[in-house]
C-alpha cells in the first residue's frame, strides 16, 4: 500500500509501496495517522525494546493487534475511499493470516 511518512525532525519523507514496508515502518516508529494513507513519525517505537520471555512472533502479533485497534479507533477521523479501504483490508488480512488473527479481525469488523 502506498503510504507517506513525514518525520518530526524534518527529514525527507519516506514512501512505502507494499504491505511489508508499511508494517516495517509502523513497527519501527511511533506514528500518528494524519490522513487516510499518511503518517507523522514521532520517534522510535516502544516495540524495539526487547521483551523478556516473548518470541519475535508474539511481539509482532501484539503489534499487529494494536495497529488494528488504533486504526479502528481512529476510523471516524478520515474519509476513506473504496480503494483505500480495500488496501487497508488487504493489509490487515495479510498480517492477520501471518499471525493468526483472522478470526479476531473478522469478529471485530476490521476485515
Amino acid at each position: 500500500m502506498y503510504c507517506v511518512f513525514k518525520y518530526k525532525n524534518g527529514s525527507n519523507p519516506y514512501i512505502t509501496f507494499n504491505n511489508a514496508a508499511l508494517f516495517r515502518m509502523l513497527k519501527k516508529y511511533d506514528c500518528e495517522q494524519t490522513g487516510e494513507t499518511s503518517f507523522f513519525v514521532l520517534g522510535e517505537s516502544q516495540w524495539l525494546s526487547v521483551k523478556p520471555g516473548k518470541s519475535q512472533y508474539e511481539i509482532n502479533k501484539e503489534i499487529v493487534r494494536t495497529l488494528a485497534q488504533e486504526w479502528q479507533y481512529n476510523f471516524y477521523r478520515f474519509n476513506y475511499s473504496y480503494e483505500e479501504l480495500a488496501n487497508w483490508q488487504a493489509f490487515f488480512t495479510e498480517l492477520g493470516a501471518r499471525f493468526g488473527l483472522l478470526t479476531e479481525f473478522k469478529e471485530n469488523a476490521i476485515i
